[in-house]
Order: structure tokens, then C-alpha cells, then sequence
């Protein structure tokens, strides 16, 4: 008689829709972004009444979406490993010709900075829940570590390091409709957090640079394109010209690396340089003042809800996180929400978003 055997992974075993406790608990560290910057802006964008249960009534699902989480935990384990060079790099570094000490300046810190962020990946491997995310986040993670060890020459200058930019205006957006309703903007706000900012040293690519780690399911060619117009990108960019003394950092400031890590079992890696001209930064601002007011607008019209965009291709076909909210209770508010409890598979956010913001250590 012929016998069978058969392998069953844990991730097999797992409800994939069962809530769990979020990464940043799990791991203890800050969950979030910049508080005013390009998700904000981009969510209200597709669908102004999800912005609102997010920021106005504070609700959360109780299990994120599997790329979000893998995101952020590549994310944490990326921020480990060069807040440990970070450490290393603090003092500026030796004369070049002398090799021995160049490479141990640059990479003296490899073996401490890796465990670092294995650490993070070793941290979910048991949480339950996190079986297949587990899987997937430390083959990213060692891949990267493996691709890039001794390929950057990077000086760490700050990671994860926040930037905000805060105007009242000289002379506030003012509209009222026909019904007497005003919609008023005194106040311009745009933020961003930057996973690193870096001194480069690679010939020919000397200077002052932003990296931005992202994850993909796949690399394409209209993926790396869409970068060079990207709210998030440019405004990096437009935020470090505006709220930093570029001359204090040593060398000119070049621009920002997308550094792209996809989620195949054998991970592909990308790095796209955008370097936005005046015009480009100019544009950015333009449009995001613009978009600005129209969130005051979304804002003053109660958050409607974009119906059309709640599921297929404008989310990558997947459902929004808060579909079920509204099929089921469609006649509700967010004013009705920020005070009705959402129920099975939501929770309420108690932490104050308008405080988190991340104090500079370097500027």
C-alpha cells in the first residue's frame, strides 16, 4: 500500500480575515505616519467619507490590509537596521584613500544592524495571525539584506525623521454657496516622514538624499514612471527645500530614492531616483494648496461618500476597508460614528492624530 504524506504550513491553518492586534503593538513601536501629509490628501481624493471615519470618528478595522501590514513591517525592519548605522555614522567620515577605515566607517555596524532588524521579523513569527505575513516580510527583509550589504555608501544622517509644514494664509480661501453655506480655509498643512535621509557617497551621485522604502507585488514599467509624479515623492522634496537649512547639511541636496522591494518568493529590488526641477516643486505646491481647499469642501458637505470607488479597480480590486460599514448602515454619518459603536471587525482609535508628530533630533 502506498503511503502519502503531506506538509501543511501554520499560514494554512490561519483565518486570513480573523482580526488580529495591529504591528505596531506587537512590536511596540510608533504606528503611523506624518500627520498632514499625501496619504491624507490621496484618501479624501478617492473617497472623502473613508477619510473621515479614519480621521474624524477615529474608527480602524480591526484587521488591516495584508499589503498594509507587510508594508509597515518591512518598514520597521528597515528602520532597525539604519537607525543602528545611524549610531555609527555620527561622527563625519574618514579620508576616503584610507580604505581599511572608509569600509569599517560604512559597514562596521553590518553584523549589529542586521540582527536588528531580523529581530523585528522574529518578533510577529509566533503573534497569532501573522503566520503567512511572517513568511512573507522576513524573506523581504533578508533578501534586502543580502542584495545591499556591502553595495551602499551612505552616510546616515536621520531615519524616520518627520517634517511639517504649517502657514496661515495672508488671505484665507473664502466661499459661500447659495444657501448660505461657507466653506473657509485659513490654515495650509503638509507634512511627510522620511523613512531616511542620507549622505551619498556612490561616485557620481554625491550629495544630500531622501529615501523611500516601498514593497510591491510586482515591478513594472508604469510603477517606476508613476514615481516622478508622485504626490508623496515630491513632496519629500518640496518639504526638505522648505523647512531645512540645506547649506547646514554639507552638500547639495539631489533628490529622492525610491527604493522598491517586491514580494515574490525571490524578491526583485528597484531604485528609482527622482529629481524634480523648480517647476515640478512649483506645481506640486500649486496643487496641493488647491487640493487643500477641496478637503475644507468635502469637509463643509458632510464627507460624501464616492460611491463607485468602494471596491475593483480604483483599489487594486480589493473592497474598502470600511465596505461593510456602509452597505450594512448606509443611512449613517461620521458625525453618527464618532459616537455608535462600530461593532465586530472595527475599533475606535484613541490616540490623538493632530499630536503625533515626530520631533526633529538633527535640525
Amino acid at each position: 500500500m502506498a503511503k502519502f504524506s503531506f506538509q501543511v504550513k501554520k499560514s494554512d491553518l490561519e483565518d486570513k480575515e480573523a482580526p488580529r492586534r495591529a504591528p505596531h503593538i506587537v512590536l511596540g513601536m510608533e504606528g503611523g505616519g506624518s500627520p498632514f501629509g499625501s496619504t491624507k490628501y490621496k484618501r479624501r481624493r478617492l473617497c472623502p467619507h473613508e477619510d473621515a471615519l479614519i480621521q474624524v470618528a477615529r474608527l480602524r478595522p480591526a484587521r488591516n490590509k495584508e499589503p498594509l501590514d507587510v508594508g509597515w513591517l518591512v518598514h520597521a525592519g528597515l528602520q532597525r537596521y539604519y537607525e543602528i548605522f545611524q549610531l555609527a555614522h555620527r561622527e563625519a567620515p574618514p579620508n576616503r584613500n584610507d580604505q581599511d577605515a572608509w569600509r569599517r566607517y560604512l559597514w562596521g555596524a553590518r553584523p549589529e544592524a542586521e540582527k536588528a532588524a531580523r529581530d523585528v521579523c522574529e518578533a510577529i513569527k509566533n503573534e497569532p495571525g501573522y503566520a503567512g505575513t511572517f513568511d512573507t516580510v522576513s524573506t523581504c527583509v533578508s533578501a534586502y539584506l543580502d542584495h545591499y550589504r556591502y553595495a551602499d555608501e551612505w552616510r546616515i544622517l536621520a531615519p524616520e525623521e518627520t517634517l511639517v509644514y504649517q502657514e496661515r494664509l495672508a488671505k484665507p480661501w473664502h466661499f459661500k454657496d447659495d444657501q448660505g453655506n461657507s466653506i473657509i480655509q485659513t490654515d495650509f498643512r503638509y507634512s511627510a516622514r522620511l523613512d531616511i535621509l542620507i549622505h551619498r557617497y556612490d561616485p557620481g551621485k554625491e550629495g544630500i538624499w531622501i529615501v523611500e522604502h516601498k514593497t510591491a507585488r510586482m515591478i513594472s514599467d508604469d510603477l517606476l514612471a508613476g514615481y516622478q509624479l508622485d504626490m508623496q515623492i515630491l513632496g519629500q522634496a518640496w518639504l526638505l527645500r522648505k523647512c531645512v537649512d540645506l547649506e547646514a547639511l554639507g552638500a547639495p541636496f539631489k533628490g529622492v530614492i525610491v527604493n522598491i522591494i517586491s514580494k515574490h518568493k525571490t524578491p526583485q529590488f528597484e531604485r528609482v531616483e527622482v529629481m524634480p526641477s523648480v517647476h515640478h516643486l512649483r506645481e506640486f505646491e500649486r496643487s496641493t494648496r488647491q487640493w487643500a481647499f477641496m478637503n475644507e469642501c468635502f469637509a463643509t458637505a458632510g464627507y460624501p461618500r464616492a460611491l463607485g470607488s468602494c471596491a475593483g479597480a480604483l483599489r487594486g480590486y480589493s473592497k474598502c476597508s470600511f465596505y461593510e460599514l456602509c452597505h450594512n448602515f448606509p443611512e449613517l454619518t461620521v458625525e453618527d460614528w464618532k459616537t455608535r459603536d462600530p461593532g465586530y471587525g472595527y475599533y475606535r482609535e484613541e490616540r490623538d492624530l493632530e499630536d503625533y508628530v515626530v520631533d526633529s533630533e538633527i535640525f
